[in-house]
């Protein structure tokens, strides 16, 4: 068997020419596509997605802002203007004022001043998001008595009052924290009326204003609402006004007043 190469020699002119054009259309084409492609064009959609991800919550087409859902504080009122009459049943007032009257120390004010305790009366009882609260008075002397809750039967506070000037009056003023809901507080305020004029004594605070509770010649009101930003700084002083069963102002006061 010969394997003796053939003795080299020049391709001729038309194969010159073939070899050219066949390299010429090589180079002109696409180069054939790679793994490497598809997995750059993932990442860029990656890319694309976490871009209309971030950027599509803040706006939408019509302008609107989207966003997460938010409580209108129309719907969500931030004070509590329930303060509802609670009505004792006779055969528990004796209980609820000895209960009251025991607890407040009045003895001891009573034997360090010299003068009697005084015989104190039921005036009021009501109820709001705060609990319960009872009020008696005794001439120029005032207990305001929690009662009814979990921990302790009777809670009250005792006050020696100053004199009565109609049509109205403020005898008490209290800011607090609610016990056990320390993110709550109250505004109480609690005075005297002259019956004979007024049917109708309203609580303003801020911007709030509510009906109290009125019996006789006592009225007491409530408001509560969140305690952050409402308990400290300068807030203006409680105003009370009373009407008349016509609606007429009669009357105006407030603690400073």
């Amino acid at each position: 068997m010969n394997t003796t190469p053939p003795p080299v020699r020049d391709l001729p002119p038309h194969r010159h020419a073939r070899i050219r054009a066949t390299l010429v259309r090589a180079a002109s084409e696409p180069r054939p596509r790679r793994w490497m492609a598809p997995a750059l064009s993932v990442a860029t959609a990656i890319v694309a997605l976490g871009l209309v991800m971030w950027f599509v919550p803040l706006g939408g087409g019509d302008g609107r802002v989207a966003g997460p859902a938010t409580t209108s504080t129309a719907a969500s009122p931030t004070a509590d203007a329930t303060v509802r009459q609670v009505q004792v049943p006779p055969e528990d007032v004796s209980e609820l004022v000895h209960g009251c009257v025991d607890n407040a120390g009045v003895e001891g004010y009573a034997s360090t001043a010299g003068e009697p305790a005084g015989t104190f009366e039921l005036k009021l009882a009501f109820a709001d998001a705060a609990g319960q609260l009872a009020v008696l008075y005794s001439g120029d002397k005032m207990i305001t008595c929690q009662f009814g809750g979990p921990a302790v039967e009777y809670r009250p506070t005792f006050a020696v009052l100053g004199g009565f000037q109609p049509p109205i009056s403020v005898d008490l003023n209290q800011v607090s924290t609610i016990e056990g809901s320390p993110e709550q507080g109250y505004q109480l305020v609690i005075g005297r009326v002259d019956p004979a004029t007024t049917a109708r004594v309203t609580l303003t605070q801020k911007d709030v204003t509510i009906d109290a509770v009125l019996v006789g010649d006592v009225y007491a009101a409530r408001i509560v609402r969140p305690a952050d930003g409402w308990l400290t700084g300068d807030n203006p002083p409680p105003v009370v006004h009373a009407y008349n069963a016509e609606g007429d102002l009669v009357g105006s006061a407030s603690p400073h007043s």
